[in-house]
């Protein structure tokens, strides 16, 4: 992966944290943490999904409803 793909998962350190001490010690999920986990969540995929992995799955994409 490149550096910045994988720099950007960092971001998702605190959402995770967020959501284990959710689950674990019965820490409750306000509205703000929620849209910031989602925020921090497209942010992330915005980057990992690069034009070039949007290319190849268009391209598959037509293959598949070309049979």
């Amino acid at each position: 992966m490149e550096a910045t793909k994988v720099s950007s998962l960092m971001y998702l350190s605190p959402p995770t944290t967020m959501v284990i001490a959710y689950f674990a010690f019965g820490d409750s999920l306000s509205r703000m943490d929620l849209g910031g986990l989602a925020v921090a969540a497209i942010a992330v995929a915005l980057v990992a999904w690069t034009p070039e992995r949007r290319a190849k799955d268009a391209v598959e994409t037509a293959q598949a409803s070309a049979r």
